[in-house]
């Protein structure tokens, strides 16, 4: 264990070796070139007061827009806005977490419970609440996939647990010293596994390629709602497995920000309420990448 510099927080760390990124790899992204880490380390310790450590709101947060919006990902780089389809970068890391609000009409309120680990929950159905004194999630009531009303072919639609799952990346992009955050709702989880599932196949690690995530607008009329945006995953060029491990070590190093980070407090930031679509069935066993550790990317192909 270390504590890193970035978060001042102590972390998990691999191989400190220096490991040799090729050099195109890492004029591409140069926060994978051990100099680059370390003159970092250093421009961090000059700029930040003894105890100041960075947050969330350091960081480039990226949300899906509403399907009343353009299909853009938008953020702002040095005072400037910025747009684009489609981003891509280095999945380094990734964190798991569950919200619930009473309240159909959320306009920016904190969950009225939250779990900041997909596990436990704190809150009005948290540890010690009357109506799920464990605060298990995989218990709760509010965790759980209903039947809903029984459609043309015979079969009642799922209707998705109200407790909300979210999920937040960490993406190493192009020039970048530090990871952007990139918000992914419900509807699009299922297609972050599939992904992952996908690399897997092919003997790939998440951190080790460029992944293309690009933005699709959906239709809901069919399914009784307004019309929503999707996450797509494609993969680009393998970097090969030095990248990897240097860019896994940069996303440890960031993880403990997502770990200590607020519960997003927006319902669209994490799902976009489609009946039957994405989710986590909290009634089953919990998926293995839903855990109270840090989730390093691209560990399954050590």
């Amino acid at each position: 264990m270390t504590v890193d510099n970035t978060t001042g927080t102590e972390v998990a760390t691999r191989d400190s070796a220096a490991i040799m990124v090729p050099p195109e790899v890492a004029e591409q992204f140069p926060a994978l070139d051990d100099e680059a880490r370390e003159e970092m380390a250093e421009l961090l310790a000059e700029n930040m007061a003894e105890g100041e450590t960075l947050s969330i709101k350091n960081l480039t947060i990226l949300t899906v827009p509403s399907g009343k919006s353009a299909a853009m990902w938008s953020w702002t780089d040095n005072g400037e806005e910025q747009s684009a389809k489609e981003i891509d970068g280095i999945i380094c890391g990734w964190t798991n977490g569950r919200n619930y609000w009473e309240s159909d009409d959320v306009t920016g309120e904190a969950p009225d419970c939250t779990s900041r680990d997909g596990k436990i929950g704190i809150g009005l159905f948290g540890v010690n609440s009357p109506d799920n004194p464990s605060g298990a999630c995989e218990t709760c009531p509010m965790g759980q996939w209903t039947d809903g009303p029984i459609g043309p072919d015979g079969k009642a639609k799922r209707i998705p647990a109200p407790c909300k799952p979210q999920q937040r990346l960490l993406v190493l992009r192009p020039g970048d010293t530090f990871p952007t955050i990139v918000q992914v709702p419900r509807t699009s989880m299922g297609d972050f596994k599939k992904y992952r599932a996908d690399l897997l196949k092919a003997r790939k690690g998440v951190a080790q390629v460029v992944t293309k995530l690009g933005l699709t607008k959906v239709a809901g009329k069919d399914k009784g709602v307004p019309d929503y945006c999707t996450i797509s995953f494609t993969r680009g060029d393998d970097l090969g497995r030095p990248a990897k491990k240097a860019a896994l070590s940069v996303g440890e190093a960031f993880l403990p920000i997502l770990n200590q980070a607020p519960p997003i407090t927006s319902a669209a930031d994490t799902d976009n309420v489609v009946p039957g679509e994405g989710g986590v069935s909290i009634g089953d066993k919990p998926p293995a990448d839903y855990s109270q550790e840090p989730v390093y990317a691209g560990d399954a192909d050590e």
